[in-house]
């Protein structure tokens, strides 16, 4: 859909709205799009078609209004509007909105602490309307070897506990590349696993924190440290990081 921007008529791919939509988008793409967003209603629409989660997130973003201010990324960093923009709609559908980053800013919280905040925003009626289907999460995990530059065996995570899986995204951690793979519990309670390269030496160390009020497990494995986020207690969400590790080892 072509939309102007200062004048100028630009159009935008499906593959470029969907970079921005996992925060990989350029800050030049990234910023056209916004711009494009606070002129279009309609653009805005088509953007969120994009996403699995449009349904809900959609009318949500939609009640906001128009006259939307976030916070800017530092020029050094990806584009954060898509987090928040994501975070902020799923805040308002579960009523969760006073919970927003805790009087932290970005600047000053590691990777696992903002994956902490935007889970926290997550709710069970969030993951309710996302239906796996094979050849989606075939796609789904092909993008994430890609951009991750390693893969994550789509049969390995599934099989690895009794968590349902339903879906794998790319985000971005101060242009590291960051992978988000969503799982629901036997109750319906959504439940992450995070995986980024890692920054520091190996360990075999499982370390559970509870994070936003959320336990969480993590642990590094050929690399990539993994976080594992939500679950009805500390235990069980060790017990099921440690499947995990002993799965992805083997694989």
């Amino acid at each position: 859909m072509p939309v102007k921007d200062k004048g100028i008529i630009v159009t935008f791919t499906d593959r470029q709205l969907l970079d921005y939509l996992n925060g990989s988008a350029s800050p030049d793409v990234a910023e056209a799009i916004e711009a494009a967003l606070a002129e279009d209603k309609a653009f805005e629409d088509r953007l969120l078609s994009l996403d699995p989660l449009s349904d809900l997130i959609g009318p949500s973003i939609a009640s906001v209004g128009t006259d939307r201010t976030f916070p800017e990324p530092a020029s050094s960093k990806p584009p954060f509007w898509p987090l928040l923009a994501a975070g902020l709609a799923a805040a308002v559908v579960a009523g969760t909105i006073g919970f927003w980053w805790s009087g932290a800013t970005p600047e000053n919280r590691g990777w696992m602490d903002q994956v902490a905040a935007y889970q926290a925003l997550y709710s069970a009626e969030t993951i309710s309307i996302v239906t796996p289907e094979p050849m989606a999460l075939a796609s789904q995990f092909d993008h994430v070897a890609e951009t991750l530059g390693r893969a994550i065996p789509l049969n390995v995570v599934r099989d690895a506990t009794d968590l349902t899986l339903l879906r794998a995204q790319m985000l971005a951690f101060e242009d590291t590349p960051l992978a988000q793979i969503v799982f629901s519990d036997g109750t319906g309670q959504p439940v992450a696993l995070c995986v980024i390269h890692a920054s520091g030496p190996a360990s075999d160390t499982f370390t559970s924190v509870e994070r936003e009020g959320l336990h969480s497990t993590s642990f590094s494995l050929d690399g990539l440290e993994y976080l594992l986020i939500g679950g009805a207690s500390a235990d069980q969400t060790e017990t099921l990081a440690r499947q995990f590790q002993a799965a992805l080892s083997d694989a």
